[in-house]
């Protein structure tokens, strides 16, 4: 077989050939459809959300880098923070190093895993269950 730019796959036989990942699920899609038709790969392009055929000729994406998110969220303010552990640092610092303001800090800095903040003023917190299974 010889490469063909305008094609996703090809095959010759046994042997079937893809252009790449995406392409690779292009290939397994066409096995599918040989073997099993047209309903099957359909249904297994959707489990995949992918498009049950892509024509060839796709132009290549050249890699464009994504730049960095240069100071964006609080990381900054945390890395300052510690590094002055000496010193008092209020919010409005540590806002200031994350390019926000006070209020939107406090908010974006309380979260946890959950990415939900802390309660909060209006907000209640988890009762306690020191009467676990007992009926009330």
């Amino acid at each position: 077989m010889l490469p063909d730019p305008d094609v996703l796959f090809v095959g010759d036989g046994d042997v079937l050939t893809s252009a790449g990942a995406a392409s690779g699920l292009d290939a397994c899609l066409h096995l599918v459809r040989a073997d099993h038709g047209a309903a099957p790969a359909n249904r297994l392009a959707r489990a995949c959300v992918v498009p049950p055929w892509r024509e060839g000729g796709q132009a290549r994406y050249a890699e464009r880098p994504v730049p960095a998110a240069a100071g964006t969220g609080t990381a900054e303010a945390g890395h300052r923070a510690l590094e002055h552990l000496d010193r008092p640092l209020t919010t409005a610092d540590l806002a200031g190093r994350a390019r926000m303001s006070p209020h939107t800090f406090r908010g974006s800095s309380g979260r946890g895993a959950s990415g939900r903040g802390a309660p909060g003023r209006g907000a209640e917190p988890l009762p306690r269950n020191d009467s676990a299974g007992a009926a009330s």
